[in-house]
C-alpha cells in the first residue's frame, strides 16, 4: 500500500505522536494541487500536477494542524489547502487548543501519481498549546540505505528510521541485545 505524501501528517499523528484520532481527519484529503514544489514541464510533462514516472523530486512544504480537547480540527498548507471539522482555528475551543506546525521534506519517486513510491519523508513538528511538545520523524522507503527492516513499519515497504519525541528521545534507536 501507498501513501500521499499528503496523508503522512495524519500517519503521524494517528501513529507516532499519539494525538486525538481527529487530527488525522483534517489531514487525510488528498492534496489537490498535486505534489507540492513539483509543477512545471521540468518534472511533470503531462501536467498532472504529479512528477513523471522516474523522476526523483525534493521538495517541501509547511501544514499546520490544530485540534481541541473536543476532537475539533483545522489544516492548513503553503499552497492555501484547507480541511477540518471547523472553517477555522477561532472555532476550536481555545482552552484546550494545541497547534502543530509541520515541516515535511521529502526526496523520491512519485511514478506520475500522489503517493510516493521510493525515498524518504522527514518530519520536524513543533505543537504549542494544551499538549506542547516537539517530534522528529525519517521515514525511509525500502529503496534507501537507511532502511533496515527491523524499524517501525509504517505502511507497504516503508518504516521509521527516527522517531524522536520531546521528553523521550529517539525510540526507534535499536540498541544491541545483551
Amino acid at each position: 500500500m501507498k501513501r500521499s505524501i499528503g496523508t503522512t501528517v495524519a500517519v503521524l499523528a494517528l501513529t507516532g505522536m499519539g494525538l486525538g484520532t481527529g487530527i488525522g481527519a483534517a489531514s487525510a484529503a488528498e492534496w489537490d494541487s498535486g505534489v507540492p514544489g513539483q509543477s512545471g514541464s521540468r518534472y511533470d510533462a503531462d501536467g498532472n500536477g504529479y512528477p513523471d514516472a522516474g523522476r526523483v523530486v525534493t521538495g517541501n512544504y509547511v501544514e499546520v494542524l490544530a485540534y481541541d480537547a473536543q476532537g475539533g480540527t483545522f489544516s492548513s498548507n503553503d499552497f492555501g489547502e484547507v480541511g477540518g471539522t471547523v472553517d477555522s482555528v477561532e472555532d476550536l475551543d481555545q482552552a484546550t487548543l494545541t497547534t502543530c506546525t509541520y515541516r515535511v521534506h521529502y526526496r523520491g519517486s512519485f511514478e506520475n501519481d500522489r503517493y510516493q513510491d521510493s525515498g524518504w519523508i522527514s518530519n520536524n513538528i513543533l505543537c504549542k498549546g494544551y499538549e506542547p511538545g516537539a517530534y522528529t520523524y525519517l521515514m525511509v522507503h525500502q529503496s534507501d540505505p537507511r532502511y533496515t527492516g527491523e524499524g517501525t513499519p509504517l505502511w507497504g515497504e516503508w518504516e521509521y528510521h527516527v522517531n524522536a519525541q520531546s521528553g523521550v528521545g529517539n525510540v526507534e534507536r535499536h540498541l544491541p541485545e545483551d
